[in-house]
């Protein structure tokens, strides 16, 4: 049952690599980090992490799956957001789950359509930094807003392990 809760949960939301919850991933060790380069994702090297790290959005991501999926590094194979774990807790049904991405992916639309409006909105950066950069360059009250329900749904289902009371 865990697979199918895996395979159902994640491959509908691709959150974790679209550059939506995070900036980037850091690797496990040389052989990860190897890995990384060997499949053409786009890697840097993090000072304050000491280690290299793959850059959001991953370039392997196609929608919602991961083209590199069987091969992918063990970092990427090892994260379980909280949703997930809340899933598979019986925290959330499938169901409940799914609806979660699915308005979380709403509010992402949401804000993508808001930024498209900037002139400057570098669509390789992770959902944050284009947030961050557009805020700087003009101020939106619209943008603010979606952003602030944004990153209120990310830290309480998806960086959290805990079920709203």
């Amino acid at each position: 049952m865990t697979a199918s809760i895996t395979d159902h949960v994640c491959t509908e939301c691709g959150l974790c690599c679209d550059g939506t919850l995070m900036a980037d991933v850091e690797t496990y060790g040389d052989k990860d980090a190897e890995l990384a380069e060997d499949l053409g994702l786009e890697t840097d090297y993090d000072n304050d992490k000491g280690s290299l790290v793959i850059s959001l959005p991953c370039s392997a991501l196609q929608g919602t799956r991961c083209s590199a999926y069987p091969h992918r590094p063990i970092t990427c194979g090892s994260f379980e957001c909280g949703l997930l774990q809340a899933t598979r807790r019986n925290l959330f049904s499938m169901e409940e789950a799914l609806d979660i991405i699915g308005d979380t992916r709403k509010k992402v639309v949401k804000i993508t359509e808001i930024l498209s409006s900037f002139a400057e909105d570098d669509t390789s950066l992770p959902l944050k930094e284009r947030i961050m950069e557009a805020l700087q360059t003009r101020p939106s009250p619209e943008l603010s807003a979606a952003s602030r329900e944004l990153a209120r749904m990310i830290g309480e289902y998806f960086l959290t392990t805990g079920k709203r009371e």
